[in-house]
């Protein structure tokens, strides 16, 4: 199911967006496809750009308002003829760089430094590929022209060997960054940056290539939406599902099924000693073993040093023994904590940098991280005791098994 998940976050929208425009042009000859296409770049593609860039600017997003105001740029630049005769090539592999690098920014708000400086880099480097395109033929040419005979790359993708190595460059960068962040923002970047490039395509008319570029610039408003979403129904901190998500799905719940409650022991002494980042990395290094919960557990961030786990069609007994196994999965797991012990008095950190420092060794080589270790204790309890019995009322069950499992000494599993 998670996995299902993961899927659909790829595909949706931005690969739906990808296959109905791929589908649309797809019989160019087709006189009805021909019309639809007409009208939606005509009519359609000024309200595109326009509502991609107001979500963008209501949502506080610089980042995704810079994309869609360089692609819009970038289709005016084409409407209004400022391009010379075979530029396409070049505008498209600009821009694919431009996305790859825009892919690593992060999001401030379009009225602050930050913000306003991201959208007029984003704004000045597609006038900066206009004026190359205009002021320089030979790097038209070089992006325009397809070897002769045809290089392997060139035979493959029909792209010049330049366009698509800034293809492979943009693409790069929208790599690492979905592989680093996981957000809409960056997922809808990677579906824009491929019909962007694609509508620099030598075989594409001017029609196709708008159509492309519009859908491109609305996956990135749709983006916007996606990750308000994530933002209510998705925990930032560990990435797992949120209370809001565990509520909803409550309410969907019939039959048999398990719910635990699952608690850090002596999280407040650990955050009081270590300091609020080591924390934070605790919470994340227990939310990366639940997310892989055995027996087809899906995790939720409850709270605080809470989590919750949905055991669908599982008794009480047989979700018992997979929490068994996950709560000696945390308890074997060891985290370095790197450096010098951070300081708990606020404030205390600078005054302390120096000392940190006279009283390192000789060789100048600070000691070896400590390894530290949490464990959890975990109340269980199930819809066995009737079908009258609500979501509700097990999640409460599960809470006061989980208080008995803390009186009991913690670090246990507790029915």
């Amino acid at each position: 199911m998670d996995r299902l998940r993961s899927l659909l976050r790829w595909v949706l929208p931005g690969g739906l967006i990808a296959a109905v425009v791929t589908f649309l042009l797809a019989a160019p000859g087709a006189p009805d496809r021909v019309d639809l296409v007409t009208t939606l770049v005509e009519r359609y593609a000024p309200i595109a750009f326009g509502a991609a860039g107001v979500l963008a600017v209501a949502f506080h997003r610089s980042r995704v308002l810079t994309l869609v105001l360089a692609i819009g740029l970038a289709e005016l630049a084409v409407r209004f003829e400022l391009l010379p005769p075979g530029a396409a090539p070049l505008l498209g592999g600009g821009m694919a760089v431009l996305l790859g690098i825009g892919a690593w920014g992060r999001d401030r708000g379009v009225t602050s430094s930050l913000g306003l400086a991201q959208i007029v880099g984003g704004a000045g480097a597609v006038m900066g590929l206009v004026a190359a395109a205009r002021l320089r033929p030979d790097l038209v040419a070089a992006f325009d022209t397809m070897g002769d005979p045809p290089s392997w790359g060139e035979s493959v993708t029909g792209f010049p060997d330049p366009v698509s190595a800034c293809a492979l460059a943009g693409l790069v960068g929208v790599g690492l960054a979905v592989y680093r962040r996981r957000g809409p923002a960056e997922r809808a970047a990677f579906w824009s940056l491929a019909m962007v490039v694609a509508a620099a395509h030598p075989g594409l008319d001017a029609l196709a290539a708008s159509l492309l570029r519009m859908a491109a610039a609305l996956t990135l408003g749709l983006a916007v939406l996606e990750t308000s979403y994530a933002m209510a129904y998705r925990d930032e901190l560990t990435g797992l599902p949120a209370r809001r998500s565990l509520m909803r799905d409550l309410e969907a719940l019939s039959g048999t099924y398990t719910l635990a409650m699952v608690d850090v022991d002596h999280f407040k002494k650990f955050n009081d000693r270590h300091g609020h980042d080591v924390g934070d990395q605790v919470l994340r290094l227990v939310a990366s073993r639940l997310g892989r919960a055995p027996g087809g557990g899906r995790a939720y961030r409850y709270g605080g040093e809470e989590f919750t786990l949905l055991y669908r069609g599982v008794g009480r007994n047989e979700a018992a023994a997979h929490l068994e196994a996950l709560r000696a999965s945390v308890a074997s797991a060891r985290f370095s904590l790197r450096g010098w012990t951070r300081p708990v008095r606020k404030g205390a950190g600078k005054g302390r940098r120096g000392e940190r420092k006279a009283a390192a060794p000789a060789g100048g080589k600070a000691r070896k991280s400590k390894k530290l270790s949490v464990t959890v204790s975990i109340g269980v309890a199930d819809s066995a005791d009737g079908a009258e019995v609500v979501p509700e009322a097990v999640l409460a069950k599960a809470d006061k098994a989980l208080y008995r499992a803390k009186r009991a000494g913690r670090d246990r599993v507790s029915r």
